[in-house]
């Protein structure tokens, strides 16, 4: 049964028609403009003898316009209430609307109040309803025509004919209705929570509350939040997509090093998270680029070198040594494939380099980690990647990722201690290194950058937009 609209509206003294010349009340020009399928009429005690107009101009309107009449329910004030007490008519309405109207509804079907028709205090009590968030609708006010004049109906029963007359001549020709977009209290605390989820990096959390709330609250964010959880995931083309139909930027890099940089990012964010158990287990394939790039940049082991002498599984696509074509070049006369070869033989047990894998030899960090050694002349770099692969890989990345253990700031830097130089790592400290590293690729991120604070500026711009009010509709 869903898609249906119910309306509540109080009856004041300009409804049915707010002038002899037949504009429209708050009244009827909403049901003129929103066509209901079911009004409830509250009355005070002053209204009640204009009930008949009332119930005899909504059945008019539905003929003249060929609509379906609505089904009409109206309700007498049986407690004499002041019509000027708003926290009377608050419970009274509440009561109402709770009893009478929702046990009606279902889901999907629409619940409008007329925040224009009847008392000042009648108003008030639906504005608040509204804004408390306890009952789902849309508060709908009615603009001023300045062609209404008041105008008292004393009790007077209006013929069907004179109705029909001042229907079917009615001056009525736009839509002067308009829904309040009002931030609830329940919806207050509900953006606040938001901006926590996003400051603490939890962009699922944040999108997960924002899609249950009304859309035309979240409007102004909604894409934003999707954006940062997509990110946060490394589905950059969903990212790509976003920033190019709202023209803003998220990602800092474009290029060949976006995908690595935002892997790093997303590492960083498990950090931020205190997450430190995923940070640690999620670290090696980017130590492995990281490698692979500063041995690329800073020695003769190229990217053309690798490109020759490697190749990628046809099982599982991981990079293998093609051990064949280096022996062959070597005896060739190669002279950089003699040197990496003699460089294995000297570090692996047996003269071998790796124990093959099914018959293959996988390229690793730790062969990069020794070309690097060997074949470079900057001494902090060759400190830097073995400590990163000493201190970190070796030891703590292989216990989290091979052990069901906890993993906690004070087992990492037990666990990095280096006794030769009485130094160990914090979590922090090895996503230091690790920007330090970007340094020494081709990339040149340096640990400055601010592109490694992306995250919060994109936090920064969705706060804002949480901040901004949105349009009445």
């Amino acid at each position: 049964m869903g898609n249906r609209t119910f309306l509540f509206s109080p009856v004041g003294s300009n409804d049915p028609f707010g002038s002899n010349n037949g504009f429209d009340g708050s009244m009827l020009h909403i049901i003129r403009q929103r066509a209901p399928d079911a009004v409830f009429l509250y009355f005070s005690a002053a209204m009640v003898p204009n009930r008949d107009n009332c119930c005899n101009a909504i059945k008019e309107l539905s003929k003249l316009l060929v609509r379906p009449v609505p089904r009409i329910e109206c309700i007498e004030d049986k407690d004499n209430l002041n019509p000027q007490e708003h926290d009377k008519y608050y419970r009274a309405f509440s009561r109402i609307i709770k009893e009478q109207i929702i046990p009606s509804m279902t889901d999907g079907d629409e619940l409008i109040l007329n925040i224009s028709s009847g008392t000042p205090g009648m108003k008030g009590a639906l504005l608040v309803l509204g804004s408390l968030g306890e009952i789902k609708c849309q508060c709908v006010r009615v603009d001023f025509n300045k062609n209404i004049i008041e105008h008292p109906w004393a009790g007077r029963t209006l013929p069907h004919e004179e109705i029909a007359k001042k229907l079917a001549n009615s001056p009525e020709n736009s839509d002067r209705t308009r829904t309040e977009i009002l931030e609830n209290l329940i919806y207050i605390t509900q953006r606040r929570q938001i901006a926590e989820f996003v400051k603490s990096y939890d962009y699922d959390a944040a999108y997960s509350m924002a899609k249950g709330l009304d859309a035309a609250l979240t409007a102004p964010y909604i894409d934003w939040l999707a954006a940062a959880r997509d990110r946060s995931h490394l589905m950059l083309e969903k990212v790509r997509n976003f920033e190019r139909l709202s023209h803003a930027k998220l990602l800092p890099f474009e290029g060949p090093e976006a995908n690595m940089f935002e892997y790093a990012l997303e590492c960083d964010l498990k950090l931020r998270r205190g997450e430190l158990a995923d940070f640690i287990r999620s670290l090696s394939p980017l130590i492995f680029d990281l490698f692979r790039l500063t041995c690329e940049a800073n020695t003769p082991v190229t990217e053309q070198f690798l490109d020759k002498f490697t190749f990628k599984s046809k099982r599982n696509g991981a990079l293998c040594w093609d051990r064949a074509k280096l022996e062959s070049e070597s005896d060739g006369g190669n002279d950089m494939a003699s040197k990496v070869l003699d460089v294995f033989r000297k570090t692996y047990k047996n003269g071998q380099w790796n124990q093959p894998i099914r018959g293959q030899i996988l390229v690793t960090s730790d062969n990069f980690c020794h070309i690097i050694k060997v074949f470079s002349d900057n001494a902090l770099l060759k400190d830097d990647i073995v400590r990163m692969r000493d201190r970190v890989e070796s030891t703590v990345r292989n216990c989290a990722a091979h052990q069901m253990v906890s993993v906690n700031d004070n087992k990492i830097k037990k666990m990095t201690f280096d006794p030769n130089t009485n130094r160990s790592m914090s979590s922090r400290d090895i996503m230091s290194l690790i920007k330090r590293i970007f340094s020494y690729t081709s990339y040149g991120i340096g640990s400055g950058d601010p592109a490694w604070d992306s995250y919060d500026a994109m936090n920064r711009i969705i706060v804002a937009k949480l901040n901004e009010s949105p349009r009445e509709a």
